[in-house]
Protein backbone atom coordinates (compact mmCIF):
# COMPACT_ATOMS: atom_id res chain seq x y z
CA UNK A 1 0.00 0.00 0.00
CA UNK A 2 1.28 3.64 -1.05
CA UNK A 3 2.03 6.51 1.51
CA UNK A 4 -1.06 7.95 -0.08
CA UNK A 5 -3.26 5.10 0.61
CA UNK A 6 -2.30 4.99 3.90
CA UNK A 7 -2.73 8.71 4.74
CA UNK A 8 -6.23 8.57 3.19
CA UNK A 9 -7.18 5.13 5.24
CA UNK A 10 -6.27 6.46 8.29
CA UNK A 11 -7.88 9.84 7.56
CA UNK A 12 -11.26 7.56 6.79
CA UNK A 13 -11.14 4.74 8.97
CA UNK A 14 -10.60 7.39 12.30
CA UNK A 15 -13.72 9.15 11.55
CA UNK A 16 -16.56 7.15 10.24
CA UNK A 17 -15.23 4.67 13.53
CA UNK A 18 -16.43 7.64 15.78
CA UNK A 19 -19.60 7.20 17.69
CA UNK A 20 -21.02 10.86 17.21
CA UNK A 21 -20.53 9.94 12.97
CA UNK A 22 -22.41 7.11 14.04
CA UNK A 23 -25.02 8.51 15.56
CA UNK A 24 -25.51 12.14 13.00
CA UNK A 25 -25.81 9.47 10.51
CA UNK A 26 -28.48 7.01 11.82
CA UNK A 27 -30.52 9.87 12.96
CA UNK A 28 -30.38 13.43 11.02
CA UNK A 29 -32.39 11.22 7.89
CA UNK A 30 -35.56 11.15 10.18
CA UNK A 31 -35.01 14.76 10.50
CA UNK A 32 -34.82 15.60 7.22
CA UNK A 33 -37.95 13.30 5.73
CA UNK A 34 -39.51 15.89 8.51
CA UNK A 35 -39.07 18.88 6.66
CA UNK A 36 -38.69 17.79 3.37
CA UNK A 37 -42.25 18.76 2.38
CA UNK A 38 -41.90 22.10 3.99
CA UNK A 39 -41.99 24.89 1.67
CA UNK A 40 -38.38 26.73 1.25
CA UNK A 41 -38.04 30.75 2.17
CA UNK A 42 -39.61 32.94 0.06
CA UNK A 43 -38.24 36.24 -1.63
CA UNK A 44 -39.14 39.03 -4.20
CA UNK A 45 -35.82 38.56 -6.63
CA UNK A 46 -37.73 39.33 -9.71
CA UNK A 47 -37.26 38.13 -13.23
CA UNK A 48 -36.41 40.81 -15.78
CA UNK A 49 -37.50 38.40 -18.48
CA UNK A 50 -41.28 38.20 -19.96
CA UNK A 51 -43.00 35.25 -19.93
CA UNK A 52 -46.29 34.61 -22.37
CA UNK A 53 -49.18 32.38 -20.71
CA UNK A 54 -52.10 31.62 -22.89
CA UNK A 55 -55.58 31.82 -21.43
CA UNK A 56 -58.27 29.27 -23.11
CA UNK A 57 -61.53 29.78 -21.80
CA UNK A 58 -64.13 27.54 -22.44
CA UNK A 59 -66.88 30.24 -20.87
CA UNK A 60 -65.55 33.46 -22.50
CA UNK A 61 -66.12 34.78 -19.09
CA UNK A 62 -62.47 35.09 -17.37
CA UNK A 63 -59.96 35.63 -20.16
CA UNK A 64 -60.77 38.96 -20.66
CA UNK A 65 -60.10 39.65 -17.12
CA UNK A 66 -56.12 39.24 -16.86
CA UNK A 67 -54.03 42.12 -17.80
CA UNK A 68 -50.37 41.95 -18.71
CA UNK A 69 -48.14 43.60 -16.40
CA UNK A 70 -44.07 42.99 -16.05
CA UNK A 71 -42.95 40.11 -16.16
CA UNK A 72 -46.29 37.71 -17.43
CA UNK A 73 -48.03 38.45 -21.03
CA UNK A 74 -51.26 37.32 -21.27
CA UNK A 75 -52.83 35.62 -24.66
CA UNK A 76 -56.33 34.70 -25.08
CA UNK A 77 -56.78 31.71 -27.25
CA UNK A 78 -60.06 30.07 -29.35
CA UNK A 79 -61.43 27.72 -26.81
CA UNK A 80 -61.97 25.52 -30.09
CA UNK A 81 -58.59 25.19 -30.80
CA UNK A 82 -57.82 23.13 -27.20
CA UNK A 83 -56.33 20.06 -29.09
CA UNK A 84 -53.18 18.99 -29.75
CA UNK A 85 -51.90 21.76 -32.06
CA UNK A 86 -52.46 24.42 -28.93
CA UNK A 87 -50.47 21.79 -26.59
CA UNK A 88 -47.37 21.69 -29.09
CA UNK A 89 -47.26 25.27 -29.23
CA UNK A 90 -46.18 25.29 -24.97
CA UNK A 91 -42.58 24.28 -26.40
CA UNK A 92 -42.33 27.38 -28.36
CA UNK A 93 -44.61 30.33 -28.24
CA UNK A 94 -45.40 30.33 -24.86
CA UNK A 95 -44.49 30.00 -21.05
CA UNK A 96 -47.43 28.22 -19.92
CA UNK A 97 -51.41 27.55 -21.00
CA UNK A 98 -54.14 28.54 -18.21
CA UNK A 99 -57.18 26.27 -19.04
CA UNK A 100 -60.59 26.75 -17.87
CA UNK A 101 -63.08 24.19 -18.45
CA UNK A 102 -66.34 25.27 -16.79
CA UNK A 103 -68.16 28.25 -14.22
CA UNK A 104 -66.08 28.17 -11.58
CA UNK A 105 -68.42 29.58 -9.68
CA UNK A 106 -70.00 26.44 -9.76
CA UNK A 107 -66.89 23.81 -9.91
CA UNK A 108 -63.64 25.51 -8.42
CA UNK A 109 -61.71 22.85 -9.35
CA UNK A 110 -62.05 23.20 -13.45
CA UNK A 111 -58.93 25.43 -13.97
CA UNK A 112 -55.26 24.19 -14.98
CA UNK A 113 -52.31 25.01 -15.54
CA UNK A 114 -49.70 23.45 -17.84
CA UNK A 115 -46.12 24.79 -17.80
CA UNK A 116 -42.39 23.81 -19.83
CA UNK A 117 -41.30 24.74 -16.10
CA UNK A 118 -42.05 24.81 -12.54
CA UNK A 119 -44.41 27.89 -12.86
CA UNK A 120 -43.53 30.96 -10.29
CA UNK A 121 -45.22 31.62 -7.09
CA UNK A 122 -45.71 35.23 -8.48
CA UNK A 123 -47.85 33.60 -11.23
CA UNK A 124 -49.79 31.15 -9.37
CA UNK A 125 -50.79 34.31 -6.56
CA UNK A 126 -51.94 36.60 -9.39
CA UNK A 127 -53.54 33.58 -10.87
CA UNK A 128 -55.53 32.96 -8.23
CA UNK A 129 -56.44 36.67 -7.39
CA UNK A 130 -57.65 37.47 -10.77
CA UNK A 131 -59.46 34.36 -10.82
CA UNK A 132 -61.25 34.44 -7.08
CA UNK A 133 -62.18 38.70 -7.78
CA UNK A 134 -64.37 37.47 -10.46
CA UNK A 135 -66.13 34.41 -8.84
CA UNK A 136 -66.58 36.58 -5.89
CA UNK A 137 -68.29 39.03 -8.77
CA UNK A 138 -70.12 36.22 -10.08
CA UNK A 139 -72.08 35.28 -6.61
CA UNK A 140 -72.84 38.40 -5.67
CA UNK A 141 -74.29 39.00 -9.36
CA UNK A 142 -76.12 35.75 -9.28
CA UNK A 143 -77.43 36.84 -5.57
CA UNK A 144 -78.49 40.35 -6.84
CA UNK A 145 -80.16 38.58 -9.65
CA UNK A 146 -82.38 36.55 -7.43
CA UNK A 147 -83.82 39.53 -5.51
CA UNK A 148 -83.02 40.87 -1.77
CA UNK A 149 -86.26 41.03 -0.13
CA UNK A 150 -85.52 40.61 3.32
CA UNK A 151 -82.21 40.91 6.01
CA UNK A 152 -81.50 37.37 5.36
CA UNK A 153 -80.61 38.06 1.85
CA UNK A 154 -78.83 41.15 2.72
CA UNK A 155 -76.53 38.99 5.12
CA UNK A 156 -75.72 36.95 2.51
CA UNK A 157 -74.25 39.48 0.13
CA UNK A 158 -71.92 40.61 2.73
CA UNK A 159 -70.70 37.67 3.55
CA UNK A 160 -70.11 37.14 -0.25
CA UNK A 161 -68.58 40.37 0.44
CA UNK A 162 -66.30 39.33 3.00
CA UNK A 163 -65.47 35.67 1.25
CA UNK A 164 -62.20 36.77 -0.24
CA UNK A 165 -60.63 33.25 -1.50
CA UNK A 166 -63.21 32.41 -4.26
CA UNK A 167 -62.11 28.80 -3.55
CA UNK A 168 -60.49 28.49 -6.54
CA UNK A 169 -58.05 25.25 -6.87
CA UNK A 170 -55.20 25.40 -9.50
CA UNK A 171 -53.70 22.32 -10.54
CA UNK A 172 -50.37 22.23 -11.82
CA UNK A 173 -48.94 20.36 -14.62
CA UNK A 174 -45.35 20.42 -16.09
CA UNK A 175 -44.21 19.05 -19.48
CA UNK A 176 -40.80 17.46 -19.06
CA UNK A 177 -38.21 16.84 -21.45
CA UNK A 178 -39.51 14.34 -23.03
CA UNK A 179 -42.93 15.36 -23.67
CA UNK A 180 -44.05 13.52 -20.81
CA UNK A 181 -47.13 15.45 -18.64
CA UNK A 182 -47.02 15.07 -14.68
CA UNK A 183 -48.73 16.80 -11.80
CA UNK A 184 -45.83 19.77 -10.24
CA UNK A 185 -46.07 21.88 -7.44
CA UNK A 186 -43.75 24.57 -6.85
CA UNK A 187 -43.85 24.61 -3.17
CA UNK A 188 -42.84 20.98 -3.24
CA UNK A 189 -40.68 21.69 -6.00
CA UNK A 190 -39.15 24.75 -3.51
CA UNK A 191 -39.36 22.64 -0.74
CA UNK A 192 -36.97 19.70 -2.24
CA UNK A 193 -34.29 22.50 -3.53
CA UNK A 194 -34.04 24.19 -0.39
CA UNK A 195 -33.48 20.86 1.29
CA UNK A 196 -30.73 20.19 -0.78
CA UNK A 197 -29.05 23.15 -0.64
CA UNK A 198 -28.93 23.29 2.82
CA UNK A 199 -27.47 19.60 3.37
CA UNK A 200 -24.96 20.79 -0.05
CA UNK A 201 -23.86 23.88 2.37
CA UNK A 202 -23.67 21.87 5.93
CA UNK A 203 -21.21 19.43 4.47
CA UNK A 204 -19.14 21.96 2.51
CA UNK A 205 -18.89 23.91 5.99
CA UNK A 206 -18.33 20.89 8.40
CA UNK A 207 -16.09 18.86 6.13
CA UNK A 208 -13.79 21.78 4.76
CA UNK A 209 -13.01 23.06 8.67
CA UNK A 210 -12.59 19.17 9.33
CA UNK A 211 -9.49 19.33 6.91
CA UNK A 212 -7.97 22.42 8.54
CA UNK A 213 -8.48 21.42 11.97
CA UNK A 214 -6.75 17.94 11.21
CA UNK A 215 -4.13 20.06 9.54
CA UNK A 216 -3.58 22.62 12.49
CA UNK A 217 -3.43 19.78 14.83
CA UNK A 218 -1.17 17.61 13.13
CA UNK A 219 0.97 21.15 12.73
CA UNK A 220 0.92 22.55 16.12
CA UNK A 221 2.11 18.59 17.80
CA UNK A 222 4.76 18.29 15.44
CA UNK A 223 3.48 15.10 13.76
CA UNK A 224 3.59 16.59 10.74
CA UNK A 225 7.14 16.51 10.75
CA UNK A 226 7.49 12.81 11.29
CA UNK A 227 5.31 12.13 8.48
CA UNK A 228 6.72 14.66 5.93
CA UNK A 229 10.04 12.20 6.58
CA UNK A 230 8.53 9.86 4.46
CA UNK A 231 5.76 11.41 2.77
CA UNK A 232 5.71 13.86 0.09
CA UNK A 233 3.63 17.14 0.96
CA UNK A 234 1.73 17.00 -1.89
CA UNK A 235 0.62 13.46 -1.57
CA UNK A 236 -0.10 14.42 2.48
CA UNK A 237 -2.41 17.20 1.05
CA UNK A 238 -4.11 15.31 -1.05
CA UNK A 239 -4.43 12.21 1.32
CA UNK A 240 -5.93 14.05 3.92
CA UNK A 241 -8.65 16.33 1.18
CA UNK A 242 -9.67 12.88 -0.36
CA UNK A 243 -9.87 10.78 3.11
CA UNK A 244 -12.18 13.39 4.71
CA UNK A 245 -14.05 13.80 1.23
CA UNK A 246 -14.94 10.03 1.63
CA UNK A 247 -16.48 10.47 5.21
CA UNK A 248 -18.48 12.78 3.54
CA UNK A 249 -19.57 10.85 0.92
CA UNK A 250 -20.23 7.41 3.46
CA UNK A 251 -22.53 9.84 5.12
CA UNK A 252 -24.71 11.00 2.05
CA UNK A 253 -24.97 7.75 0.34
CA UNK A 254 -26.25 6.20 4.21
CA UNK A 255 -28.70 9.32 4.12
CA UNK A 256 -29.69 8.73 0.60
CA UNK A 257 -30.62 5.28 1.34
CA UNK A 258 -32.52 5.93 4.67
CA UNK A 259 -34.18 8.74 3.53
CA UNK A 260 -36.00 6.52 0.60
CA UNK A 261 -36.67 3.78 2.15
CA UNK A 262 -38.21 6.20 5.40
CA UNK A 263 -40.07 8.55 2.25
CA UNK A 264 -40.94 5.76 0.49
CA UNK A 265 -42.84 3.71 3.44
CA UNK A 266 -44.42 7.18 3.92
CA UNK A 267 -46.14 7.15 0.29
CA UNK A 268 -47.39 3.46 1.11
CA UNK A 269 -49.18 4.38 4.87
CA UNK A 270 -50.30 7.62 2.92
CA UNK A 271 -51.65 5.76 -0.14
CA UNK A 272 -54.98 4.68 1.26
CA UNK A 273 -57.80 5.83 -1.03
CA UNK A 274 -59.59 9.32 -0.31
CA UNK A 275 -63.27 10.01 -0.80
CA UNK A 276 -63.91 13.03 -2.65
CA UNK A 277 -64.79 16.01 -0.59
CA UNK A 278 -66.10 19.86 -1.27
CA UNK A 279 -65.41 23.08 -0.07
CA UNK A 280 -62.00 23.26 2.56
CA UNK A 281 -61.50 20.08 2.70
CA UNK A 282 -61.05 19.85 -1.04
CA UNK A 283 -57.79 22.29 -0.80
CA UNK A 284 -56.59 20.55 2.36
CA UNK A 285 -52.99 18.87 2.13
CA UNK A 286 -53.07 15.51 1.04
CA UNK A 287 -49.86 13.57 2.01
CA UNK A 288 -50.99 10.54 -0.89
CA UNK A 289 -51.04 13.72 -3.59
CA UNK A 290 -48.00 15.18 -2.17
CA UNK A 291 -46.35 11.63 -2.79
CA UNK A 292 -47.25 11.41 -6.07
CA UNK A 293 -45.97 14.96 -6.77
CA UNK A 294 -42.78 13.77 -5.39
CA UNK A 295 -42.87 10.84 -7.28
CA UNK A 296 -42.54 12.96 -10.03
CA UNK A 297 -39.41 15.12 -9.86
CA UNK A 298 -36.50 13.49 -11.36
CA UNK A 299 -34.68 12.36 -8.32
CA UNK A 300 -32.21 10.51 -10.34
CA UNK A 301 -30.89 13.66 -11.94
CA UNK A 302 -31.04 15.50 -8.75
CA UNK A 303 -29.56 13.15 -6.63
CA UNK A 304 -26.28 12.22 -8.61
CA UNK A 305 -25.84 15.92 -9.74
CA UNK A 306 -25.99 16.16 -5.48
CA UNK A 307 -22.99 14.21 -5.22
CA UNK A 308 -21.03 15.98 -8.01
CA UNK A 309 -21.23 19.13 -7.20
CA UNK A 310 -21.26 18.36 -2.97
CA UNK A 311 -17.15 16.71 -4.73
CA UNK A 312 -16.67 19.69 -6.66
CA UNK A 313 -17.32 22.42 -3.91
CA UNK A 314 -16.18 20.12 -1.58
CA UNK A 315 -12.55 19.81 -3.18
CA UNK A 316 -12.69 23.60 -4.08
CA UNK A 317 -13.26 24.68 -0.50
CA UNK A 318 -11.32 22.05 1.32
CA UNK A 319 -8.57 22.93 -0.77
CA UNK A 320 -8.87 26.37 0.76
CA UNK A 321 -9.21 25.09 4.32
CA UNK A 322 -6.48 23.08 4.20
CA UNK A 323 -4.13 25.94 2.79
CA UNK A 324 -5.43 28.04 5.68
CA UNK A 325 -4.29 25.26 8.15
CA UNK A 326 -1.03 25.02 6.56
CA UNK A 327 -0.19 28.67 7.11
CA UNK A 328 -0.93 28.85 10.56
CA UNK A 329 -0.52 27.69 13.82
CA UNK A 330 -3.12 28.87 15.55
CA UNK A 331 -6.58 29.58 16.11
CA UNK A 332 -6.34 32.88 16.10
CA UNK A 333 -4.61 33.27 13.13
CA UNK A 334 -7.46 31.81 11.19
CA UNK A 335 -9.81 34.53 11.12
CA UNK A 336 -7.75 36.24 9.38
CA UNK A 337 -7.87 33.89 6.56
CA UNK A 338 -11.50 32.35 7.20
CA UNK A 339 -13.52 35.45 7.58
CA UNK A 340 -13.49 36.08 3.54
CA UNK A 341 -13.61 31.92 2.92
CA UNK A 342 -16.74 32.26 5.28
CA UNK A 343 -18.15 35.44 4.11
CA UNK A 344 -18.33 33.44 0.52
CA UNK A 345 -20.16 30.68 1.75
CA UNK A 346 -22.68 32.17 3.26
CA UNK A 347 -23.27 34.52 0.38
CA UNK A 348 -24.41 31.39 -1.83
CA UNK A 349 -26.67 29.83 0.57
CA UNK A 350 -28.51 33.25 0.73
CA UNK A 351 -28.43 33.56 -2.94
CA UNK A 352 -29.43 29.95 -2.95
CA UNK A 353 -32.90 30.71 -0.60
CA UNK A 354 -33.54 34.02 -2.70
CA UNK A 355 -33.45 32.56 -6.19
CA UNK A 356 -36.21 29.84 -4.24
CA UNK A 357 -38.71 32.26 -5.56
CA UNK A 358 -36.94 32.95 -8.82
CA UNK A 359 -35.17 29.90 -9.97
CA UNK A 360 -34.87 31.21 -13.20
CA UNK A 361 -33.73 35.52 -12.53
CA UNK A 362 -30.69 36.65 -12.89
CA UNK A 363 -29.35 36.62 -9.24
CA UNK A 364 -30.16 32.27 -9.57
CA UNK A 365 -28.56 32.00 -13.32
CA UNK A 366 -25.30 33.35 -12.44
CA UNK A 367 -24.57 32.02 -9.01
CA UNK A 368 -25.23 28.80 -10.51
CA UNK A 369 -22.45 29.54 -12.96
CA UNK A 370 -20.00 30.89 -10.36
CA UNK A 371 -17.65 28.00 -9.52
CA UNK A 372 -17.33 29.35 -5.17
CA UNK A 373 -21.21 29.82 -4.99
CA UNK A 374 -22.64 26.89 -7.81
CA UNK A 375 -22.70 24.05 -5.97
CA UNK A 376 -25.13 25.60 -3.30
CA UNK A 377 -27.36 28.02 -5.62
CA UNK A 378 -27.59 25.34 -8.58
CA UNK A 379 -29.42 22.70 -5.77
CA UNK A 380 -32.22 25.25 -5.98
CA UNK A 381 -32.81 25.18 -9.59
CA UNK A 382 -32.79 21.47 -10.50
CA UNK A 383 -36.29 21.04 -9.56
CA UNK A 384 -37.61 23.72 -11.25
CA UNK A 385 -35.56 22.35 -14.61
CA UNK A 386 -32.17 23.64 -16.01
CA UNK A 387 -31.64 23.49 -19.52
CA UNK A 388 -28.65 21.19 -19.89
CA UNK A 389 -25.86 23.34 -21.44
CA UNK A 390 -25.90 25.49 -18.15
CA UNK A 391 -25.10 22.37 -16.31
CA UNK A 392 -22.71 21.03 -18.49
CA UNK A 393 -21.47 24.67 -18.22
CA UNK A 394 -21.38 25.02 -14.57
CA UNK A 395 -20.12 21.50 -13.68
CA UNK A 396 -16.75 22.78 -16.12
CA UNK A 397 -16.40 25.73 -14.17
CA UNK A 398 -16.18 24.12 -11.36
CA UNK A 399 -14.37 21.75 -11.67
CA UNK A 400 -11.30 23.94 -13.87
CA UNK A 401 -11.64 26.18 -10.80
CA UNK A 402 -10.72 23.27 -8.33
CA UNK A 403 -7.49 22.54 -10.57
CA UNK A 404 -6.27 25.79 -10.37
CA UNK A 405 -7.12 26.06 -6.42
CA UNK A 406 -5.64 22.29 -5.62
CA UNK A 407 -2.44 23.41 -7.85
CA UNK A 408 -2.05 27.11 -6.00
CA UNK A 409 -2.87 25.13 -2.55
CA UNK A 410 -0.42 22.44 -2.67
CA UNK A 411 2.54 25.01 -3.61
CA UNK A 412 1.12 27.24 -0.15
CA UNK A 413 1.14 23.84 1.67
CA UNK A 414 4.18 22.79 1.09
CA UNK A 415 5.48 25.44 2.63
CA UNK A 416 3.19 26.57 5.03
CA UNK A 417 3.49 23.07 6.80
CA UNK A 418 6.58 23.29 8.24
CA UNK A 419 6.29 27.53 9.40
CA UNK A 420 6.08 27.69 13.02
CA UNK A 421 5.79 31.06 15.18
CA UNK A 422 5.17 33.58 12.47
CA UNK A 423 1.40 34.75 11.29
CA UNK A 424 1.67 34.99 7.42
CA UNK A 425 0.95 37.71 5.06
CA UNK A 426 -1.11 37.66 1.99
CA UNK A 427 2.11 38.79 0.15
CA UNK A 428 4.38 36.29 1.72
CA UNK A 429 1.92 33.73 0.51
CA UNK A 430 2.07 34.64 -2.61
CA UNK A 431 5.51 33.93 -2.33
CA UNK A 432 5.53 30.83 -1.60
CA UNK A 433 3.42 29.81 -5.14
CA UNK A 434 6.68 30.57 -6.45
CA UNK A 435 8.57 28.81 -5.21
CA UNK A 436 9.75 26.32 -6.77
Amino acid sequence: MTPLQLIIEREYVSRVKKKSFILLTLFMPFLFVGIALVPALLSMVKDTGEKTIAVIDKTGVYALEFQSSQGFRFVSLNADSLPASQWAKLDGDYFAILAINGDLSQDPNAVSLLSRKQPPFELQAKIDSVLSKKVKDQKLEQLFHSGIADSAAITQVLNTINDRSGNISISTFRKNEGGEIKKSSTDMAAGVGGVFTFLIYLFIMVYGAMVMQAVMEEKKNRIVEVMLSTVRPVNLFIGKIIGVGLVGITQLFIWGILIGVLMGAASIFTAAPQLPSTGAEANAFNPAQAFAILSGINWLEIILLFFVYFIGGYLVYASLFATVGAAVDNDQDTQQFMMPITFIILFAFYAGIYSIQNPDGPLAFWCSLFPLTSPIVMMVRLPFGVPLWEKLLSLALLFSTFLLMAWLAAKIYRVGILMYGKKPSLKEMIKWIKYK
